[in-house]
């Protein structure tokens, strides 16, 4: 890619990426299903490419703080959001966990230290705002459903933590075995 592509990445596309992400959350409350569950993985699933192109595809470990930062930032709206949920203590307990992960990254600067402080609580997050569009699905809130759960979304998390965060392998890197960096 030229200079000049790569400027014009720089120049419009963060900047894009970062109105996007700041705002998306406000509309939560709106429908949180299409904001959260569709928009706002989406858009923190093409950001990534977004660095790439504007820093020609050099390893740049930039993305990872500011992609941190803002993912936390649209935590804190999803836990306010989460307030009247039955499983609000053990989202608050979640949202905790990644905070302190995310406090002890900015200081060492270490992906991996993720994998040991995993984001339960957005997952978790995603289950809630499917019982509240499909509530038929409430059960999962509940009980040994809850526990269950919890259970596979941890152990999904663990995993992606890994790869994403030890490994550094994307998604898509595992499927295709293409890396773009």
């Amino acid at each position: 890619m030229s200079n000049k592509k790569a400027n014009n990445w720089a120049k419009f596309g963060i900047p894009a990426i970062v109105a996007v992400r700041l705002t998306l959350p406000f509309f939560l409350w709106k429908n949180p299903l299409v904001v959260w569950g569709l928009i706002v993985v989406v858009v923190d699933w093409f950001d990534g490419d977004i660095f790439r192109k504007a820093f020609n595809y050099q390893k740049n470990n930039v993305y990872q703080l500011f992609d941190k930062v803002l993912d936390f930032y649209g935590y804190c709206f999803a836990l306010v959001f989460s307030m009247p949920s039955p499983i609000f203590s053990a989202l608050l307990f979640f949202f905790l966990l990644r905070a302190v992960g995310l406090i002890i990254f900015l200081i060492k600067k270490e992906r991996k230290i993720f994998a040991f402080f995993p984001n339960i609580f957005g997952n978790l997050f995603i289950v809630y705002i499917l019982t509240l569009t499909f509530p038929s699905l409430t059960f999962l809130l509940e009980g040994n459903y809850f526990y269950a759960a919890l259970l596979v979304l941890t152990v999904v998390t663990l995993v992606r933590e890994y790869f994403l965060h030890i490994k550094e392998i994307q998604p898509h890197e595992l499927l295709t075995g293409k890396r773009w960096v």
